[in-house]
Order: C-alpha cells, then sequence, then structure tokens
C-alpha cells in the first residue's frame, strides 16, 4: 500500500496555492500516516490513540459522501502530514485543528512526542514490510523558522532538503522520490504547476506496506464467481477461496460479519466487514462509529474454522482534501485571510491551498501491497458448524498496526477491480 502527502508554502498572488496576505501554501496529498498519543501519561495516552479511530471514520464518512464508487485512503498519512503542519500553526487555526485531529491536549508537545515514537515503532516490524517516510523541501534563501524545522525533523524524523521551486525538475525530482519511497507504486504525485517560484515549502509523507498472509490462499483454488453490485446486478470476478481458522465477529448493530485476516507475524491484519444483506453496506457504514471500531478491533475470541471467500482487486483513489477538512472544522488552515502559521514562518503569511491524497492497494493470494457513539454490545452467537464467509456483495475494510493499536488503511468495494 501506498500513500503520500504533500504541502507547498508559497508567497501570495498564486491561486490555488497554500498562501495567506503576503504567501500562500500550496498542499498535496498522496498519502499519510499519522498517530497521536502522549507519551507520558498512560490516559493521554490512550485518549491520543483513540484519536486514530475518530479521524479514521470522520475522513471516511466525508469521503464516501462525496466519492460514489471504490474508496481507498490512509488516514494515519494524513494525520501524519497535518500534524506537521500543525506543528507551525497558531491562534484559531491551531484550535480547529486540534479539533478535528482529535488531539486537544494541554500540551502540543505530547502529540508531536508520540507521533516520534510510533514511527520508530512503525519500522520495528519483522515480518511484513511496513515504512513510512517524511521529507520537507524548502525553497533556498526562504525564511523558516530554525524552531520548527527542528520540530519536524526531531519529532516526525523528517529530512530537510533544500532546493528551487521555480525550476520545474525539481518538481519531477520530489516526484521521483515518491516514487522510490513507495516502490513504484506512486507516480507523479506533483502536477505541472502545482510548485512555482512562489512556493516556500513542500512536506511529503509517504507510507509503504506489503504483507503476506499468515495463511495464504492456493492460487488453484482462485475461479470466477458472481459479485452482487446490486440485489439486480452481478459481475464475474476471479475470488480467492481458503478453509482455514480465522476470528470472526457476528455484530447485530452492523448487522455484518467482521472476519479478521491476519498477515505473517500477526502484528499487522486485514479486517473484513461484509453486511449480511447484498445492499447493508451503507446501512453499516452508517452505524459504523469510531467507538464500535474500537469495539471490533478489541474484540479477541478463538479462532474457528471456516472458509474464506473474497475477491481479488486493486484500489486506486485520488482525493482533494480542502473541502472535506473545512467540513470536518478545519476552514481557516485554506483560507488565505485567516490562517495562521506564525510558527513556519514567524507571521502570518502562509495558508494551505489544497491537500492531495492518493492511495494504492492491491489484494491477491500472498497477501496485500499498498501505497493509505454506540451503546451495542457485541456478542459471540453459537454459529453452524460449517462457516462460510463469502465477500461477494460491497463491503468494508481496514487494516491495522495491531502491535500499535493503529488503523492504517481504510476503504470499501464496490466494485472488484483486479
Amino acid at each position: 500500500m501506498h500513500h503520500f502527502f504533500f504541502f507547498s508554502f508559497v508567497e501570495l498572488m498564486n491561486m490555488g496555492f497554500l498562501y495567506r496576505a503576503k504567501g500562500c501554501v500550496s498542499g498535496t496529498l498522496i498519502y499519510f500516516c499519522c498517530n497521536f498519543v502522549v507519551a507520558d501519561s498512560h490516559k493521554m495516552a490512550q485518549d491520543l490513540d483513540q484519536s486514530f479511530r475518530a479521524v479514521a471514520i470522520d475522513l471516511f464518512r466525508e469521503l464516501r459522501s462525496t466519492n460514489p464508487g471504490n474508496i481507498f485512503f490512509s488516514p494515519f498519512s494524513i494525520q501524519a502530514a497535518f500534524s506537521m503542519v500543525l506543528a507551525g500553526s497558531g491562534g484559531v487555526t491551531h484550535e480547529e485543528m486540534s479539533k478535528v485531529l482529535h488531539v486537544m491536549t494541554k500540551n502540543p508537545g505530547d502529540v508531536h512526542a508520540r507521533f516520534r515514537d510510533l514511527l520508530k515503532a512503525i519500522g520495528d516490524h519483522k515480518d511484513v514490510t511496513l515504512a513510512t517516510a517524511n521529507k520537507v523541501f524548502v525553497q533556498d534563501g526562504a525564511k523558516i523558522q530554525e524552531e520548527y524545522l527542528s520540530r519536524v525533523k526531531e519529532s516526525y524524523l523528517s529530512a530537510v532538503e533544500n532546493t528551487d521551486f521555480s525550476v520545474d525538475a525539481n518538481r519531477a525530482k520530489i516526484n521521483a522520490w515518491v516514487e522510490d519511497q513507495t516502490k513504484d507504486k506512486i507516480k507523479d504525485l506533483l502536477p505541472p504547476g502545482s510548485v512555482n517560484a512562489m512556493t516556500r515549502i513542500v512536506l511529503v509523507n509517504a507510507i509503504y506496506f506489503k504483507g503476506n498472509w499468515l495463511n495464504q490462499f492456493d492460487p488453484t483454488s482462485t475461479t470466477n464467481q458472481p459479485f452482487f453490485e446490486t440485489k439486480e446486478k452481478t459481475i464475474d470476478v476471479p475470488m480467492m477461496s481458503r478453509k482455514g481458522h480465522y476470528r470472526l465477529i457476528d455484530i447485530d448493530a452492523l448487522n455484518a460479519r467482521i472476519l479478521e485476516l491476519p498477515y505473517k507475524g500477526e502484528s499487522t491484519s486485514m479486517f473484513l466487514l461484509v453486511p449480511r444483506e447484498v445492499d447493508g453496506l451503507e446501512a453499516l457504514e452508517n452505524a459504523l462509529t469510531h467507538e464500535m471500531l474500537e469495539k471490533v478491533i478489541s474484540t479477541k475470541g478463538a479462532r474457528r474454522e471456516l472458509t474464506v471467500v473474497l475477491p481479488k482487486f486493486k484500489l486506486e483513489s485520488s482525493f482533494t482534501l480542502s473541502k472535506t477538512l473545512s467540513k470536518l472544522g478545519m476552514p481557516s488552515v485554506f483560507n488565505a485571510g485567516e490562517a495562521d502559521f506564525s510558527g513556519i514562518t514567524g507571521d502570518k503569511s502562509l495558508f494551505v491551498s489544497e491537500g492531495y491524497h492518493k492511495a494504492f492497494l492491491e489484494v491477491n493470494e500472498e497477501g496485500s501491497e499498498a501505497a493509505a457513539a454506540t451503546a451495542a454490545v457485541m456478542m459471540f452467537k453459537m454459529m453452524p458448524i460449517n462457516i462460510t464467509v463469502k465477500a461477494d456483495r460491497p463491503f468494508c475494510f481496514f487494516i491495522m498496526d495491531n502491535r500499535n493499536n493503529v488503523p492504517l488503511f481504510l476503504g470499501h468495494v464496490i466494485r472488484p477491480e483486479a
């Protein structure tokens, strides 16, 4: 899986970039990752851990309301990128961002310190490839606060590189860095015109994941089978099939079954949320809150023998984020007359014009590769001995870093495309 995020901060006079008063900022997001937790206090750490789930569900609700069809993104990557931006915000802008990112803490430094710990931990997985990288590109001669650059270096393990944005070849160099970090899955992150002589800073975040299933599917068992796009319409798609022992949760509140498919080493898993009804995905997603998500990932039952039938599929998504994040409650970030990023330049000359997010996921027999309030009580039901969980209808899913309790990727499949 691959995801990237990009922001460029530029001077005023450049519509479409990020700027305010004397400056502008442009954001392009390819893929983010982020985790907010407090290092000092266990209670605060729990609160910030919960922010990951809350942001994931908030973003998912907004994105699916405006994007019909398949969706795939990395809430973790988005939080990572905007956390770097949060580190330079002030005033109302800081308040808005803190609320949307669910990191309302008296000590903002806790957020950044936890992020540093998390980024180090993410790179320590043994049985899957899970890597994230941050990089800050700074215009030659631009006056950026040293304190800000030091913070992103220390807390986000970010490299800092000087460049000249007026030379288009340097945009290509940034794109090449993105391609390298995502094993060539994300190309041309920054489109022509996205950076120019007015650009001051570009912040990029990338995340890459590749994991083999703990129990791989046999390719010889993959056959074309009908997938119900609706009750009336089906398409034939390659369906993988395997009998094995898996954790399965039956949740009446979602009218769905939740299946955990662990990757090798079991430090990461894909969770499938398959509605009982062919047309049940919308109701399932409407009922899915971050509290419910937390219950799902914390409910650990014994594995049972069952048959899993899952389509092979690839997902590629691309989003702009300014409208989505403004609706969630941080409009000043994208407003030239209101944004406060004085922690970056020492004045209020910058704003974010846009955020772009691109993500890629492939699921096959070997595993996955990607570049992205309720009172319901969940109970295990007595189930029949011969159980088959068949994802032959629109379903949603998420990929968890089980060790750090972070949802890395989230999406839904309306029409599988292999």
